[in-house]
């Protein structure tokens, strides 16, 4: 496993999401009590900008389709209006103030 730095703790507040680019990559981090959740940013369906979606609790809703996924697994739930997708997500580290994936 590789695990590299991609932000800091001050930077991902709780409750909120994050968009960071990353070796070309869009990656959404989440701060969900106090666990920071790191996720691919485009939606499955069809690439909606998972960071301009919505979160409820550890759901977030796609802003284009309304494609809602557990952030905790990355896997749509059973509320999604489009189920059986997934978007990738990254095994997460924290370092001191650092939030480390691994890519």
């Amino acid at each position: 496993m590789a695990f590299t730095k991609i932000a800091s703790l001050k930077q991902v507040p709780q409750g909120e999401l994050v968009k960071v680019e990353f070796q070309g990559k869009n990656i959404l981090l989440v701060n969900i009590k106090d666990k920071i959740h790191a996720l691919e940013n485009n939606c499955a369906h069809v690439g909606g900008p998972l960071d301009e979606g919505s979160l409820t609790e550890n759901k977030i809703r796609c802003p284009w389709h309304g494609a809602e996924y557990d952030v905790t697994t990355g896997e749509a739930t059973e509320d999604s209006n489009i189920p059986g997708l997934q978007v990738k997500k990254y095994n997460v580290k924290i370092e001191g103030d650092s939030i480390l994936i691994d890519i």
